[in-house]
């Protein structure tokens, strides 16, 4: 028991570190939107271990990142929406990862409409004092892309994961 938590506390670390490396230094930064792989560490944090994991992954690597290598000044709401990106479609699937696309896309788009589209829109129009009308066809647009990306991707992760990973519900 106590080597299966010490696993997970290493797979999660490394996670944070590869969230942290692939969102400040592998992606493309605008003031209103952050194009990359950022946040494929966290999702796969919360399949592994599920919601409380994801979502200790997202806020974790947010706040380390953007304490580290800042853009600009800290602001919570962005940690609230990392770590909810990590819960959200673990807390909908449940512990187990699912045998079809379509329920992964299902989870997925939730995530990214309540976490990117209306959340981190809300934080922006704090931060920035634009309108919301004139940050969300960008948000929205951006979504419609990434979440048949994303869902692809993870789905094409699973067979490997669950074959190198011993904790992988399957």
């Amino acid at each position: 028991m106590q080597h299966r938590r010490l696993g997970r506390m290493v797979t999660a670390a490394l996670l944070i570190a590869l969230t942290v490396v692939a969102s400040r230094f592998l992606s493309i930064n605008t003031p209103i939107q952050r194009i990359g792989l950022s946040w494929l560490p966290v999702l796969i944090a919360g399949l592994l271990y599920g919601p409380l994991w994801g979502f200790i992954v997202g806020a974790l690597a947010d706040f380390i990142g953007a304490t580290l290598f800042p853009f600009g000044a800290y602001f919570p709401g962005f940690t609230l929406s990392a770590g909810l990106s990590g819960a959200i479609v673990p807390w909908l699937l449940g512990r187990r990862w699912p045998d079809s696309p379509w329920k992964l896309l299902g989870a997925i788009a939730i995530s990214e409409i309540i976490t990117s589209v209306i959340l981190n829109t809300y934080w922006l129009t704090i931060i920035t004092g634009k309108a919301a009308w004139a940050i969300l066809p960008l948000r929205v647009s951006n979504a419609a892309v990434m979440i048949p990306v994303m869902t692809s991707i993870i789905y094409s992760l699973r067979k490997g994961l669950v074959r190198f990973l011993p904790d992988v519900p399957r």
